[in-house]
């Protein structure tokens, strides 16, 4: 198992790989929520110039998991410690997943369908994950087959070729 340093720093790097990659493909002032409140709910804000405090700027979670690759599935957080987290809390307009190889652009409307259509998926409850200095969380997450979960995204590319094009 990765240490908490490399995942989270994965995490991290996907983020801005994300950022990067918007700002050159589709939208120069998308940037990176910097705002500690909301980490848990957004992490992009794909601003679209207008400034007017009544408009709401669209937003995207990015979700990093390189055994995703391995494993032929997409894992959905939903809880931590007990307290809800991932697709349960996020407020984000889209999100972007990416397991090193692929990368899947769908929305969050779009997941909850998935699982409600699909209500036999793997769903591990308090499954551990090491975290930082050796911390055990336990986490809510659904495990989707790749070949469930691509009929409800909006855009399936590999790592470099995303265009962003539903945003």
């Amino acid at each position: 198992m990765a240490s908490w340093e490399k995942t989270s720093k994965a995490g991290f790097d996907f983020e801005d790989f994300c950022v990067k990659d918007i700002n050159e493909k589709k939208n120069p002032l998308a940037y990176r929520n910097m705002i500690k409140e909301n980490y848990s709910f957004y992490d992009i804000i794909l601003h679209d110039g207008n400034f007017s405090n009544e408009h709401h700027q669209k937003t995207a979670e990015c979700k990093f998991d390189e055994l995703g690759a391995i494993t032929g599935n997409v894992c959905i957080e939903t809880g931590c410690n007990g307290r809800l987290s991932g697709l349960l809390v996020t407020k984000a307009d889209y999100w972007i997943i990416g397991n090193g190889v692929t990368m899947y652009l769908t929305t969050p409307t779009e997941i909850r369908r998935c699982l409600a259509d699909n209500p036999n998926v793997e769903y591990k409850k308090k499954h551990p994950v090491t975290q930082k200095k050796g911390e055990v969380k336990l986490m809510d997450m659904y495990l989707i087959p790749k070949r469930i979960f691509k009929e409800y995204c909006l855009e399936i590319s590999g790592m470099d070729d995303m265009t962003y094009e539903k945003i």
